[in-house]
């Protein structure tokens, strides 16, 4: 089964092993830079074509696919590219453990995974802005509200003979909007900084490479924006974190 439902694309001339390349060249810093606006200045018209046209899968195709998994951590990701290609965030519900006759041990029988906005949120308790002072009003903390009740879910059963987990109930109706193509990168449970990622990222800063600069190259080594998995600002947290 493809456990990644968006084909990684090399634009131009610069592929993943040359972004290492570069990152990692024994060069001085201002070769590095001017390789980096050279690649990207080459294939930014590239990029603007590519926005929103990643080969995306529909629900038809998914559930032709032959919903049967060897290990639970493939359901998961299973259901992690549906979402991302369908333009929501998942979450995961949890395991369920029951017993048998047969293997009176409780055991994991089920997995669940749900839509980001399935259920609703308890009402925050107000917190005051000074805790120190008894004078001070307490104002409510205000919070998006990003639980809407939505219906969407996903339940996967494990077969003790086949030795499987199989699909037990699929809902795939939302009560709201999904997210656009361009805007698919910055669903939650999708995003996150590759190991390849940082440790370019960190030789880029080293040698006085901007931020903007190395996500431009990622941007471009996989082919359009919406195939980075994190946006500028969460890199620009990864490095300040890191220093």
């Amino acid at each position: 089964m493809d456990e990644n439902p968006v084909d990684e694309v090399s634009v131009g001339s610069v592929d993943a092993q040359q972004l290492l390349q570069i990152a990692t060249s024994s060069d001085n810093a201002t070769k590095s830079r001017q390789q980096l606006e050279t690649s990207i200045s080459t294939n930014s018209a590239n990029n603007e074509q590519e926005e929103g046209v990643t080969s995306n899968r529909s629900k038809s195709d998914y559930t032709s696919l032959g919903l049967a998994f060897k290990i639970i951590e493939e359901t998961k990701q299973f259901y992690k590219n549906y979402a991302h290609d369908l333009g929501f965030s998942m979450r995961d519900m949890g395991t369920v453990k029951r017993s048998t006759k047969c293997q009176p041990t409780k055991t994991t029988r089920y997995a669940r995974y749900c839509c980001s906005k399935e259920g609703y949120k308890t009402t925050n308790k107000s917190n005051p802005k000074n805790k120190g002072s008894i004078d001070v009003k307490a104002y409510p903390r205000v919070v998006p509200d990003t639980r809407v009740g939505c219906p969407a879910i996903i339940k996967f059963r494990y077969d003790i003979k086949k030795d499987e987990w199989l699909l037990d109930k699929w809902i795939t109706k939302h009560n709201h909007d999904l997210l656009p193509p361009k805007f698919k990168h910055v669903l939650r449970s999708n995003k996150g900084i590759s190991e390849m990622h940082a440790m370019v990222a960190k030789v880029h800063a080293d040698r006085g490479v901007s931020l903007r600069q190395s996500y431009e190259l990622f941007t471009t080594t996989s082919g359009a924006r919406l195939n980075v998995p994190f946006t500028p600002h969460d890199l620009k947290n990864y490095i300040t974190g890191t220093r």
